[in-house]
């Protein structure tokens, strides 16, 4: 399947895509810097930082250096 077809395939199957928040797509990249990670391994801490929420990861590489994360596994 060609890249063009396959990102036509979930607006085809009824998938609705909403895009990113400004204020995560904002935390997640400051999270990325100060973690060192990548944006993608970014946004769990983000998310839980704007949430007031503590982070559960089994990602011990990406999120080892994010403060009160809850490494499990």
């Amino acid at each position: 399947m060609s890249a063009a077809k396959a990102v036509r395939v979930p607006a085809l199957s009824g998938i609705v895509s909403v895009p990113p928040h400004e204020r995560v797509t904002d935390a997640s990249l400051e999270q990325a810097d100060r973690l060192g990670c990548d944006v993608y391994d970014a946004c769990a801490p983000a998310v839980a930082t704007l949430l007031d929420a503590p982070l559960y990861s089994a990602n011990r590489r990406a999120h080892a250096a994010c403060p009160g994360a809850v490494l499990i596994g």
